[in-house]
């Protein structure tokens, strides 16, 4: 059984195998990209949070994308702002990468858990979309 910091990586790891890439970016990149936008927000805000680490999750991060999914991004965090004020600060801009929406998650350990409690239910649920999605071909 994988341990916190290997089940991030790993979910990482099968991320960069499937991914296809955005504006010749590749996951890494974007993460930073992100991680960019975020910091920002978090600074025009004067939030006092730290981000712990964030991932790309969803459709895309497997290659089940169709056109208009969203790029999905859960960001684990610490701070004294609730996960909803978070989202909605994330999400006042409607930023995308190459016209492709960017959807933040803020997660953080009092409520929703922690990347490495959160994965596993995604890994999951993503397992369950290509094996329906194989069904469907």
């Amino acid at each position: 059984m994988l341990n916190g910091k290997d089940i991030v990586t790993s979910f990482k790891t099968e991320t960069e195998a499937r991914f296809h890439p955005i504006a010749g970016c590749m996951p890494n990149d974007i993460e930073q990209d992100i991680l960019i936008y975020l910091r920002s927000k978090i600074k025009d805000y004067g939030l006092e949070i730290d981000i712990i680490d964030l991932v790309l999750s969803g459709s895309r991060c497997r290659g089940l994308e169709k056109d208009a999914s969203d790029l999905d991004v859960v960001v684990e965090y610490e701070g004294n702002i609730s996960e909803d004020a978070l989202f909605n600060i994330f999400h006042e801009d409607c930023f995308a990468i190459d016209g492709i929406t960017v959807d933040i998650n803020p997660i953080e350990h009092g409520k929703t858990g922690t990347l490495e409690t959160y994965l596993p239910l995604v890994k999951t649920y993503l397992e369950k979309k290509y094996v329906s999605a194989c069904a469907d071909t």
